[in-house]
């Protein structure tokens, strides 16, 4: 079964949270994510209808109509998809405290960055790099409301007060509450990077 039933939160996957370890990892193995400063989102089409779930849980989904419209207008009968949500300036960094207020939330988006369903097909048992080669090309003619969350090849990059963090993971890997996950966190505070490692679990 791919969605998770309760009776408080019907159809909701839970998200891979990560979790802090001793250093970044290496190796060509790892994608490496911007971790944008937005909310945690799974976002469901399914039967011509769009719902949007947050990280615990709750339904947010008349919270941003951009997004649903963008999910809704996806080339697909249904699909699931893991991203952040998120409110951007002019020069393209995430703003956190744009979401606190309701009044900006027909200008967030959704930076998709994992696919976990796809017409009825459970793809969490796929590796990461065909989930991710499969949503780029699912949301190569989405409108502006959904865009694709794209890797850098590096974690290592200048730290600065607008550098975000990035999150690690290793090709080959299932969608699952694994070590998939390996974050170097940038610490803004203090300008350095912190050697770090995040995993998913429950």
């Amino acid at each position: 079964m791919l969605f998770r039933h309760s009776k408080k939160r019907p159809g909701l996957i839970e998200p891979c949270i990560p979790t802090v370890a001793s250093r970044p990892p290496a190796g060509p193995q790892w994608v490496h994510e911007i971790k944008h400063d937005g909310y945690r989102l799974i976002a469901r089409k399914q039967d011509g209808r769009v719902r949007l779930f947050t990280r615990r849980g709750y339904d947010w989904s008349d919270h941003y109509p951009r997004i649903s419209t963008a999910v809704a207008a996806l080339r697909t009968a249904s699909a699931t998809l893991d991203g952040e949500a998120v409110w951007c300036d002019d020069d393209g960094l995430a703003v956190f405290e744009k979401l606190h207020s309701r009044a900006y939330d027909d200008q967030v988006f959704l930076y998709a960055f994992d696919l976990l369903e796809l017409d009825g097909e459970d793809w969490r048992p796929r590796p990461l790099e065909a989930r991710k080669a499969k949503l780029e090309r699912l949301l190569a003619r989405a409108n502006a409301g959904v865009r694709f969350g794209e890797h850098p090849r590096s974690p290592r990059r200048p730290v600065s007060k607008a550098t975000p963090a990035i999150l690690s993971r290793a090709t080959g890997h299932p969608w699952s509450y694994s070590l998939a996950w390996r974050p170097a966190i940038a610490d803004l505070l203090h300008h350095r990077l912190l050697p770090s490692q995040r995993s998913c679990r429950r």
